[in-house]
């Protein structure tokens, strides 16, 4: 075995667990009962009408879809066409979860810890019960998505700092404004 196939071991074995674990409650909808799971699907369903438009009509006087961040409910609403708009709900929970156990796993290495420590961490976050209630009980995917993509945007702000490389900058502005 090589090293680096060592070294990634543990960050394997998480995301085959999430597969397992996450990848049950999406198949069973668990996410759909969740406290916000209504609100990201009619916003999700407006952006799936009219991707540009910032105000749907459909609910009484109408309602702007300006008072949360974009990037889920326009996600949900580009993958709703081939997968509809539960199913594509179903696969933002799952990348939403993908995301930060990789942004973790990044975010670990960058303190200096070695790899097994960051898989450690990585196995340590998707097993507590924190990430579970924050997805399929309260519906908090947007917090979640954007956590995860801080996490994997401090690399680059990091590189950022030390070497002053604009390309640097733009990675870590890119994954920064898509979080919202």
């Amino acid at each position: 075995m090589t090293a680096s196939r060592r070294r990634t071991r543990l960050l394997l074995l998480a995301l085959l667990l999430t597969g397992a674990y996450h990848g049950v409650l999406v198949l069973t909808r668990t996410g759909l009962k969740s406290a916000q799971a209504a609100e990201w699907l009619f916003l999700a369903s407006a952006y799936a009408r009219a991707p540009l438009d910032p105000f749907d009509d459909r609910w009484y006087g109408g309602a702007p879809l300006t008072g949360v961040s974009p990037l889920l409910p326009q996600l949900i609403g580009a993958l709703s066409g081939p997968l509809g708009l539960e199913g594509a709900y179903a696969a933002a929970q799952f990348l939403a979860v993908l995301t930060l156990l990789y942004g973790t796993y990044r975010f670990t290495l960058l303190l200096g810890a070695g790899p097994r420590a960051a898989g450690v961490a990585t196995l340590l976050t998707l097993l507590g019960s924190a990430l579970t209630l924050s997805v399929s009980v309260f519906g908090q995917l947007g917090a979640v998505l954007g956590a995860g993509l801080a996490l994997n945007a401090a690399p680059a702000l990091l590189a950022w700092v030390g070497r002053g490389r604009r390309r640097d900058l733009l990675g870590w502005a890119a994954g920064l404004l898509a979080a919202g």
